[in-house]
Formats: structure tokens, C-alpha cells, sequence
């Protein structure tokens, strides 16, 4: 099976997983930063799992800034991490 780049297919994957996480993207909501870690390449069509947390939020300059990460795992290994900064 071929492998994907992960740069090419994570923001999508991840963007997936936030929209279900949150149920949307928040109104107004501005991304700030993003950064990704590939731990092994996502061959293509694969079964990914997600996981999503919040691992900082703090106010500033009156907005709400958030920051979210994302665990993928294949076939039970960790694929990648990806973080997301958005200020709400």
C-alpha cells in the first residue's frame, strides 16, 4: 500500500477530528499555529484513530486562546502528534 506525506494529509485528517470534537469550528475562530510531529508514515486509505485533548486555554488581549492536540495511531502505534492554536 502506498504511504501518504504526512504534511499533505494531517491538516486534513486533523481538521476532521476538530470540526467532530467540537461539533464545528468555532465562530470567528482564527488559527494561530499548528505544528506536526510524523512518528511513521500513514499509508493511504488506512484506518486512523484519533484522539483529541485540550492542553492549554488562557485569556489574552480578550480572546480565548486554545490549544488542541491530536494523537493518530495505525494499527495501534502512534503515527503522529499535531497541534493546533486557535483563538476564539
Amino acid at each position: 500500500m502506498p504511504s501518504c506525506t504526512p504534511g499533505g494529509v494531517l491538516p486534513l485528517l486533523t481538521l476532521r477530528a476538530l470540526r467532530r470534537a467540537l461539533e464545528g469550528i468555532p465562530a470567528g475562530g482564527v488559527l494561530l499555529g499548528q505544528r506536526f510531529a510524523a512518528h511513521a508514515d500513514l499509508p493511504s486509505g488506512a484506518a486512523v484513530d484519533i484522539a483529541v485533548r485540550v492542553a492549554a486555554q488562557e485569556h489574552r488581549g480578550g480572546h480565548l486562546l486554545t490549544t488542541f492536540v491530536f494523537a493518530l495511531h495505525h494499527d495501534g502505534d502512534l503515527a503522529a502528534v499535531v497541534d493546533w492554536t486557535i483563538r476564539a
